[in-house]
């Protein structure tokens, strides 16, 4: 459940990672998106999933291992929904490098880039689960 301040906590973590590079297993895409649903809903996330992978090939192989980043994402917070997310919503969109994780925030997503935080539009989302 979010938090009664969830909107300035999910900003507040969006701009921490405002100039952070991308770095699998420290600073990527899906440990993005659980530090900001940590932040938004006092949960913990990003430390359980810091268990599962370290690198680029063990993220690779727990993606696979669960099927696939879709999957892998529902194991932490629920069912996937297809349709037009709401503003903090975790989704998944088709990005330059494929499948990446984001955070709807108004009009766009916002995701990890290879140096600080991205907007993709939203005509890029494949689904999403409800924060």
């Amino acid at each position: 459940m979010r938090r009664h301040d969830w909107a300035e906590r999910m900003f507040a973590e969006i701009d921490a990672h405002a100039d952070k590079e991308f770095e699998w297993g420290k600073n990527d895409c899906c440990l993005f998106v659980a530090r900001v649903v940590d932040a938004m809903c006092d949960t913990e996330h990003q430390a359980a999933l810091s268990k599962h992978y370290h690198d680029e090939q063990t993220a690779l192989a727990y993606i696979q291992d669960s099927g696939d980043i879709a999957q892998a994402v529902s194991t932490y917070i629920g069912e996937r929904k297809n349709g037009r997310p709401s503003r903090g919503d975790v989704v998944l969109f088709k990005g330059h490098n494929g499948e990446t994780l984001g955070v709807c925030v108004n009009r766009s997503v916002v995701a990890m880039g290879a140096i600080g935080t991205v907007r993709v539009a939203r005509d890029t989302i494949i689904c999403y689960w409800s924060i």
